[in-house]
């Protein structure tokens, strides 16, 4: 779902990189775009994306606000 992806990966590039579904060429360019200088980087930002969206707490609160809506 498109509110899905923008909620992980950032479009900037600063936790992912965002890549069409069946885009082969632009799989493989996201791929070796990730190299020794932005590895760690990306890897700490996307768990500082996760720590803020989906533990288990913030999930919850979120879908039983939606079951009591």
């Amino acid at each position: 779902c498109d509110r899905c992806h923008e909620s992980v990966c950032q479009p900037n590039g600063k936790n992912g990189v965002l890549v069409e579904p069946g885009d082969l060429d632009a799989l493989k360019r996201a791929i070796l775009s990730i190299n020794n200088d932005n590895y760690s980087l990306l890897g700490s930002n996307a768990l500082k994306t996760f720590e803020s969206n989906f533990e288990s707490s913030i999930v919850n609160d979120r879908v039983l606000k939606t079951i009591n809506t």
